[in-house]
């Protein structure tokens, strides 16, 4: 059974930065205002990435970057890694930035690794910055560049997956 087994959080609310590893059991302890219920959000965030509406429900539920955003930051980061108990399947490690910009936020960066085993090099599926980016192409067997309707600022590719070639 898949399931997240590593979980990175940077500049949102009182988590400055945090690689949390999460076992079969994970037990969230803490001060009223030290992330616990941060950590909740920012997983549900990561679930929402793949919607093609993740902004808008990023601005709905969450109140956008300026309530999500830690003080003094202009950028916010999250990343997830996926492992298969069984060891049968690859490790999957995705990840975006985003970044304040006027009364929203914009992509920064954003990628997916899959390690399909220790002896192999990854794989990067998709690796995307502010200005391009490339994904890979099963139908040729290598990267290449993401199409201009996936790399729209305030869209994440993933949530264009489906939709787009292979």
């Amino acid at each position: 059974m898949d399931r997240i087994t590593r979980l990175r959080i940077k500049n949102v609310r009182a988590i400055e930065s945090l690689d949390l590893e999460v076992s079969s059991l994970t037990v969230l302890i803490g001060e009223n205002g030290a992330g616990k219920s941060t950590i909740l959000e920012c997983l549900e965030i990561l679930r929402k990435a793949s919607d093609s509406s993740f902004f808008q429900q990023l601005y709905t539920m969450h109140r956008g970057m300026h309530g999500l955003l830690r003080k003094g930051a202009r950028s916010l980061s999250l990343g997830v890694v996926i492992e298969d108990d069984a060891h049968q399947q690859p490790r999957i490690e995705y990840g975006f930035s985003l970044v304040s910009q006027g009364a929203g936020a914009v992509v920064e960066r954003e990628h997916l690794l899959v390690i399909r085993s220790a002896a192999d090099p990854p794989l990067r599926a998709l690796d995307r910055n502010a200005v391009g980016g490339s994904m890979f192409d099963q139908r040729v067997g290598k990267l290449v560049p993401i199409p201009q309707e996936a790399m729209r600022p305030d869209q994440l590719v993933i949530g264009s997956f489906g939709s787009l070639p292979p």
